[in-house]
C-alpha cells in the first residue's frame, strides 16, 4: 500500500496496480490559501515587474549547485525580475561569486532577499 501527498500521484500509481491513499500534503493548503502582500515589491525595494522567486536552499554545497542551474534561466525572461531568498547564515560575497559569472544586463534583474 502506498500513501501519496500530491493529488496527481494517486492516479499515476493506480496505473501500475499500487493500491494507493491520498493522504494530502499540509502545505498545499497554506499554498493555496497565500495571499501576495501588494506592498511586497515596494517593501523589498524591487521593481514593479512579474518577479520569480529562485529558491536555492541553505547549505554552501547545495546552494551553488542550485543557483547556477537556476540562474541559467534569467536570459530566457527578460521582463521579469528575480530574487534569490538568501540563507541568513550565508555570507552576501558567496552569492555575488556565483553571479558573477553573468553578464551585467542579468545581474541587473537579480535581487538577493535575506
Amino acid at each position: 500500500r502506498l500513501f501519496v501527498i500530491l493529488p496527481f500521484e494517486q492516479e499515476f500509481y493506480r496505473q501500475y496496480d499500487y493500491r494507493v491513499d491520498f493522504v494530502g500534503h499540509p502545505l498545499l493548503d497554506v499554498v493555496e490559501n497565500f495571499a501576495a502582500s501588494p506592498d511586497f515589491h515596494r517593501q523589498n525595494d524591487l521593481p514593479n515587474k512579474p518577479l520569480i522567486a529562485l529558491l536555492p536552499g541553505s547549505r554552501r554545497q547545495e546552494i551553488a549547485r542550485m543557483l547556477k542551474g537556476m540562474l541559467k534561466i534569467v536570459p530566457s525572461f527578460p521582463d521579469h525580475h528575480f530574487a534569490i531568498a538568501g540563507a541568513p547564515s550565508i555570507e552576501l560575497s558567496f552569492y555575488e561569486d556565483l553571479l558573477a559569472e553573468l553578464p551585467p544586463a542579468a545581474t541587473e534583474r537579480i535581487s538577493l532577499l535575506t
